[in-house]
């Protein structure tokens, strides 16, 4: 495991610092394990996820904040490691072996992965890493670290995406038609796939809906279940502003 990453109660710390407080442990004591996001308080109900939901589990590092809600005053140290991740591929490998991490501790408890896969990137939508110039997926960086460290063996590419598009100012369910016409499983996948429980990797998961496309076209072909593992699960402000007493509490030790 990556030196220097522990967890302390209700945070992870890397190298004796804070890096965000886990999903399982905001001040509501309430999570949805589906999208991954805690629940408002008194709530046993999600209001960030429908009917359309194809994921079986949804686990994260910690939450991801976007500008608007540093703006509100959140934020944590594992925001800007995912967006160092967009320039850095060496981000990857703290941040693999931080989602390893909390499986091996019990955080999250999933042990009938058979597969692990990841969110594909067309050519053009690689980032560039900017010691080296090349170029790379961070999904598919994350998911070997995360496969190395919890001995699940090679990541496995299981669909391709087929077109670009963008999912920001939809509906929630226009998001959804939209991501499950741009992707397509790849020839001689269902083989690997049937019966059999799939870990989907990606770096942030915001409204679902790319996930969701890739788990509905998976259980499509036999895929018993589909787990995402993303190293940020992006912040829904309200919610946070119901849960946590002030914005600097909600990631505060």
């Amino acid at each position: 495991m990556y030196r220097g990453l522990e967890l302390r109660r209700d945070f992870i710390y890397y190298n004796g610092s804070p890096l965000a407080r886990l999903i399982t442990s905001f001040p509501s004591r309430r999570y949805c394990p589906i999208c991954g996001h805690p629940l408002p308080r008194g709530s046993t109900e999600c209001p960030l996820h429908g009917p359309e939901e194809r994921v079986d589990a949804t686990m994260a590092v910690g939450l991801y904040y976007t500008v608007k809600a540093e703006r509100s005053g959140y934020g944590n140290q594992l925001t800007n490691l995912i967006l160092r991740l967009k320039q850095s591929v060496e981000e990857a490998k703290l941040l693999g072996a931080a989602m390893a991490l909390l499986v091996r501790e019990g955080v999250f408890r999933i042990s009938d992965v058979d597969v692990v896969t990841y969110v594909p990137k067309r050519r053009e939508e690689f980032k560039v890493d900017e010691e080296t110039g090349k170029r790379f997926n961070q999904a598919y960086q994350l998911a070997r670290a995360v496969a190395h460290h919890l001995r699940l063996g090679k990541p496995v590419k299981t669909v391709r995406k087929v077109k670009p598009f963008t999912l920001q100012g939809l509906r929630r369910d226009e998001r959804y038609r939209l991501a499950y016409a741009g992707y397509e499983v790849l020839q001689n996948v269902a083989d690997r796939i049937r019966d059999k429980s799939v870990l989907l990797v990606d770096d942030v998961r915001t409204s679902g809906a790319t996930a969701n496309a890739i788990a509905a076209k998976l259980k499509e072909l036999g895929a018993k279940k589909v787990y995402l593992f993303v190293a940020g699960r992006t912040a829904e402000i309200s919610i946070l502003n119901e849960i946590c007493s002030n914005a600097e509490g909600c990631e505060k030790p």
